[in-house]
């Protein structure tokens, strides 16, 4: 069996690193929001020290259609990317880390970015 495209059932503002979020955004594109494979995490303690909580990062991954224009900082040595808002128009803004494709070259090719919460603040509770 072929691999499917995921369904594209959110709609993502994308805005460059250098336009300000009180701008329209650069682009808008639907997209697929998920944590990618859900795993559990084991260890010997169930709770985190301070420094253990602020050291932990998730990475949710957005995938997109083919050829979608996001950027990740690697392309100018930037500490970040884009700066996404997912589903739009909610103020859950996440940064761009890495941007590649899936399935280039073929039928079912499409785009994916690993992203994190943005550190400006998520509204509560969250939308």
């Amino acid at each position: 069996m072929a691999f499917r495209l995921p369904s594209f059932n959110l709609t993502v503002n994308i805005w460059r690193t250098t336009t300000p979020l009180t701008n329209p955004p650069d682009v808008v594109s639907t997209c697929n929001l998920s944590p990618g494979r859900l795993v559990t995490m084991q260890g010997e303690g169930a709770a985190l020290s301070e420094a253990e909580a602020g050291s932990v990062q998730a990475y949710m991954i957005v995938r997109l259609p083919a050829n979608t224009d996001i950027r990740d900082g690697f392309r100018t040595f930037l500490a970040r990317g884009d700066t996404v808002e997912i589903p739009a128009g909610t103020l859950r803004y996440y940064y761009v880390w890495y941007v590649d494709d899936i399935a280039k070259g073929f039928t079912n090719e499409h785009r994916f970015a690993l992203v994190v919460k943005a550190d400006a603040g998520w509204p509560e509770p969250i939308p």
